[in-house]
């Protein structure tokens, strides 16, 4: 008999949702405050990478330049007795490095692109999922069927929930009755409510498909 108390599985279960409590709106915050605070960590960690390797990049830069601007004093050392020689060494010198200057920008610049790409990247595949996760509980639909079709989306809220109200309901399961173990024709039976919350909404619905279980 019911003693008057309940856990919070047997009251989710009893709310009609297959395996799936019904969340308070309190709970729905939370889930996206901690998904908001997992895309802000990884954010951080992606940027942090991104200079370490910017830095890196830089320093060998660095490196070259001053190798580079030793052979060009060496070159210059060796003309110093020949105006013509030097001269034209200086403006070969000069070209050269407005070239090199050039292609160090342009290289900085496709790295500062491919860092701020993979950011944006994450951010919108992160955005995406704490769109299924909060309307999959909200609407009460499959969260990996979901997921599956908002990968198809430009990744916002309203074009998800334009897809998650397309999507079925959960099946309900009913509260279980009291000769639930008894067997039907053909091995078919009604389960009950431990073995309901036993196993996976997946698995419930291969067994009701293969007929070993049924719900009344």
């Amino acid at each position: 008999m019911p003693d008057g108390t309940a856990t919070q599985t047997d009251a989710a279960l009893g709310s009609g949702e297959k395996g799936t409590p019904t969340f308070t709106q309190e709970q729905v915050d939370k889930i996206v405050r901690e998904r908001e605070t997992a895309v802000m960590a990884d954010v951080g960690r992606l940027k942090a990478e991104a200079d370490k390797a910017l830095n890196a990049a830089k320093g060998a830069a660095e490196r070259l330049r001053h190798m580079e601007q030793e052979r060009e004093q060496a070159e210059l050392e060796s003309a110093k007795d020949n105006p013509d020689k030097l001269s034209l060494i200086r403006t070969r010198q000069q070209v050269r490095q407005r070239e090199t200057e050039l292609a160090l920008a342009r290289d900085e610049l496709n790295a500062t692109k491919a860092a701020l790409t993979e950011i944006q990247t994450r951010q919108t595949e992160d955005s995406r999922e704490k769109h299924v996760e909060t309307i999959a509980v909200r609407l009460q639909v499959d969260p990996s069927r979901l997921a599956k079709l908002a990968k198809f989306t430009d990744g916002t809220a309203e074009a998800i929930e334009a897809i998650a109200k397309e999507l079925p309901k959960k099946t309900p399961v009913g509260p279980a009755k009291p000769d639930s173990n008894v067997t039907t024709g053909g091995g078919t039976r009604i389960p009950t409510l431990e073995e309901v919350k036993s196993v996976s909404p997946e698995e419930f619905e291969r067994k009701i498909k293969a007929g070993d279980w049924k719900i009344r």
